[in-house]
Formats: structure tokens, C-alpha cells, sequence
């Protein structure tokens, strides 16, 4: 009989997490830290703000120069990056420690990931997982804030960060940061579906102006909700362009289930002579066939398991390319663990420490 774990409820995960985020701010001189009352208000000002944390759209030009958010503002200026300006509640929160409305392609990654600035990642970790789990979080409104983040910009810097992370080791909390990292960034989107989607959203918006929020949304913070909030708004303006229903399964599409066949024999190619290649080429050709959910969850669970034997061996973009393999393989172990408890209620205990041998495995993967 397995008997479920009662979850913490909503308030107290948050209150954790909080206590968490305090962990990561730096000590501050007496009396130069903000209320933290005050600065609870303000957090949740910033949810309902149209701008979130943000006072504006700027221009920041490799040269320091910090200006409007016209057409090729920075380029008498060495180029440079139009994203949010903080605004100034933002600005001491950060001062205090507390990483709000950030954006990852004003980071630099070298810096950003050296053991001195430890704590702050860990800030940055927190914050992605709260804008994730809380519907924005500070972002909530936010997202539709058109030109406060770039997608592209903040996937590149984002894998920047991760190989930066990876060259830095493998082994211990090194592994479990990179990991985490890797889980909570945005992750590497197929390029010329992410395209697609944004030349539909945009297209979408110029024939229907209430659409403007959700592509702008789309824009800058894409996830998965995104495909039904599409539906819901053809819905709820009652518009039956096709470009709506084809917005929407492409979006399905990016943040789909990934063909792991397909996805381990991209990654046996990275890892070159490396023995893990022909181990993952074996498995590609296993999941080709169709599997039951036994077979799926001893499938990936070893294979997380051998990924994490492997890691001190790859290189540092071989080590990225096996922790993405990793979390879609850590899903689908998840999902075979929920078929297999579902549907086969009256398993005997022997297998069900079969199963919970494979959870082991993909635990320590």
C-alpha cells in the first residue's frame, strides 16, 4: 500500500523558500536594509503591476551608455542588449540581496558563476523556480511587458552560464548547482520553431490588437500554458482564424514530450569516442519500439544513473548535452512511475521494489 505524503500547503513552501532567499543575501551594514515588511509590499505590488520590477525599456550599450529604446540605439556604441530597467524598489531589493526581475543577459557569466558569487546564482535559481510555480511571481503582469526580456538573449546567456558551470566541475554541490541551473534556465529551443512561433504571434497581434499582451508574453517569457492561453483567447473573442489553432500546436510542439530516440542519438553524436556514445546509441534504438511503462521507467532510470557515472569524463558541452538528455529522461521516468502505480494497483511487492530500485537509480542520476 503506498501511502501519499501530504504536501506543505502553498503558504508554507513560500514561507521555506523565503527563508532560503534570506540565506543568499549578503550581510548589510545596519539601517541600509529596506523593511522587510515594506519590502514584502512591495513584492506584491509588483505583481499587479503592468511592469512588474520594471521602470522602463532601455538600451544598454557595451560602452556603459544606457539609452532610449530606439532602433539601433548602441550601434555608434559598440552594440548592446534592449532589455527592462529596474525600477527603484527593484533596485533595493537586489541591493539587500534579494534577486528580482532578473534578467540573464545583463549577467555576466564568467563572473555570475565564480564560487565568490555563489550565493547570488542560488538567488537567481530561486527566483526562476518562483516565477515558474507562482504564475509570474513578480512577472505575473510583467510578462506582457513588451521588450523587457528577449528571449533569445536570455537562452543565450543562459547557456553561457551553464557552460561556464560545467568547465567549473561535476562532482558534489558543483554537480547538483549545474543540475539545478540547468532544470531552472531556459532551456535551448529549436530554433526555427521558436521562429515560427513568433512570426504567428506577431501576425496574430497586427490583425487582433487584444492579442498584443499574449504576444508579447510569448515574446519574452514562452512556457508551456502559453498553448491554451492562446486557445482560451481565440475562444474568448470569438475569432476563428486558423492562425490561432496553428499557434497553438506549435507552441504544443516546442514544449512537448521530445523524441527521445531522437534526442540520444543527438547526444551520442556530441559525445564523440566517448563509450557513453554507443551506449546511448543502443538505447535509441530501443526506444524506437514502443515500450510499457516498466521498461521505460528501467530504461531511464539507469541510463540518469550511468549519465552521472559518466559526467567527469565529458567535456564541459558534453556535460550540458547529457543534463538536458537528463531532464527529459527524469520526466519520463516520473511519468512511467504514475502509469505504473495507476495501473497496476494490486502489483505484488516484489515488483513494486523493482520500481522503487529504478527510482533509486534515477534519483541519484
Amino acid at each position: 500500500m503506498v501511502i501519499p505524503t501530504p504536501l506543505p500547503s502553498l503558504r508554507r513552501l513560500f514561507a521555506i523558500l523565503m527563508l532560503a532567499l534570506l540565506s543568499c543575501a549578503p550581510a548589510l551594514q545596519a539601517g541600509t536594509e529596506p523593511d522587510q515588511a515594506e519590502m514584502a509590499r512591495w513584492i506584491s505590488a509588483m505583481k499587479e503591476a503592468p511592469r512588474g520590477p520594471f521602470a522602463r525599456i532601455r538600451w544598454f550599450c557595451k560602452d556603459g551608455a544606457i539609452l532610449p529604446p530606439e532602433p539601433y540605439a548602441c550601434s555608434a556604441h559598440g552594440g548592446g542588449r534592449q532589455h527592462g530597467e529596474p525600477n527603484e524598489q527593484a533596485r533595493l531589493l537586489q541591493a539587500a540581496g534579494y534577486p528580482v526581475g532578473t534578467v540573464l543577459a545583463a549577467l555576466d557569466p564568467v563572473e555570475i558563476t565564480s564560487p565568490q558569487a555563489r550565493n547570488q546564482l542560488k538567488g537567481i535559481l530561486l527566483e526562476r523556480w518562483l516565477i515558474a510555480a507562482d504564475d509570474g511571481w513578480v512577472l505575473r503582469q510583467a510578462r506582457a511587458y513588451r521588450g523587457a526580456f528577449q528571449i533569445e538573449d536570455e537562452i543565450a546567456s543562459a547557456q553561457a552560464m551553464l557552460l561556464e558551470l560545467a568547465r567549473r566541475g561535476a562532482q558534489g554541490r558543483d554537480l547538483l548547482l549545474l543540475r539545478q541551473a540547468a532544470l531552472l534556465l531556459p532551456r535551448a529551443f529549436e530554433r526555427a520553431t521558436l521562429a515560427h512561433i513568433h512570426d504567428l504571434s506577431t501576425s496574430l497581434a497586427e490583425q487582433d490588437p487584444s492579442f498584443h499582451p499574449l504576444r508579447n508574453k510569448i515574446h519574452s517569457q514562452p512556457d508551456a500554458g502559453d498553448a491554451e492561453r492562446v486557445r482560451a483567447h481565440a475562444l474568448g473573442v470569438q475569432r476563428a482564424e486558423a492562425g490561432y489553432a496553428e499557434l497553438a500546436e506549435a507552441i504544443d510542439t516546442l514544449f512537448g514530450r521530445r523524441d527521445l530516440a531522437g534526442v540520444m542519438r543527438q547526444a551520442a553524436t556530441t559525445m564523440g569516442r566517448n563509450p557513453l556514445a554507443a551506449r546511448l546509441r543502443d538505447e535509441a534504438a530501443v526506444w524506437e519500439n514502443v515500450m510499457d511503462p516498466e521498461r521505460r521507467l528501467a530504461s531511464a532510470s539507469g541510463l540518469l544513473a550511468e549519465l552521472r557515472e559518466s559526467m567527469a569524463g565529458l567535456s564541459p558541452r558534453q556535460r550540458i548535452v547529457a543534463l538536458d538528455l537528463g531532464i527529459d529522461l527524469e520526466a519520463e521516468t516520473f511519468t512511467a512511475g504514475l502509469e505504473l502505480l495507476r495501473g497496476q494497483p494490486d502489483a505484488p511487492p516484489v515488483r513494486r521494489l523493482a520500481w522503487l530500485g529504478g527510482i533509486g537509480d534515477a534519483l541519484y542520476g
